[in-house]
């Protein structure tokens, strides 16, 4: 039904193809981007310094 619509606008099935693509690339690059995001989020960890540690230790004895 799509397809007769264009026909009948005057538009090619260029237009779906064009269309289609791009939300494919669209699709990709945001579940690339997700993808990298928990990647990137689990090797950079926050470690600590050892002055952190220290203070630390001394609330733990007081």
């Amino acid at each position: 039904m799509h397809i007769r619509l264009l026909d009948i606008a005057g538009e090619g099935k260029s237009y779906i193809l064009v269309t289609y693509n791009i939300g494919l690339m669209v699709l990709l690059a945001s579940a690339l981007g997700l993808l990298l995001g928990k990647i990137t989020d689990l090797i950079s960890h926050e470690t600590q310094t050892p002055e952190s540690t220290d203070t630390k230790d001394k609330a733990d004895s007081e």
